[in-house]
């Protein structure tokens, strides 16, 4: 059994790019990176474990939204997660 998908036409694309004059203030002002502490608190709260696969996080290790900040998620400790870097590059902006 073949699965259509539908493929979004370049027009649609394009529909849902905005520019940065169309962006509320809010948006505007939205900070998307974690600041350090922000990344400690993340690390010691996972306890040094990725949250996806649970391997022990390298120097490497990337934090991230839990909800997806391009989705209008916060930049919070309580909205982040630690994961290795090759969980957060498999699972992309989902």
């Amino acid at each position: 059994m073949t699965k259509k998908i539908k493929v979004p036409s370049i027009e649609e694309t394009l529909g849902l790019i905005r520019t940065p004059e169309e962006l509320s203030e809010d948006e505007k002002n939205r900070r998307r990176h974690f600041n350090t502490k922000e990344r400690e608190a993340i690390f010691i709260l996972s306890g040094g474990l990725c949250e996806i696969c649970g391997d022990f996080l390298g120097f490497d290790w990337e934090p991230d939204h839990k909800f997806p900040f391009s989705k209008g998620g916060e930049t919070t400790v309580e909205n982040g997660a630690a994961l290795c870097r090759p969980c957060n590059r498999k699972k992309g902006a989902s």
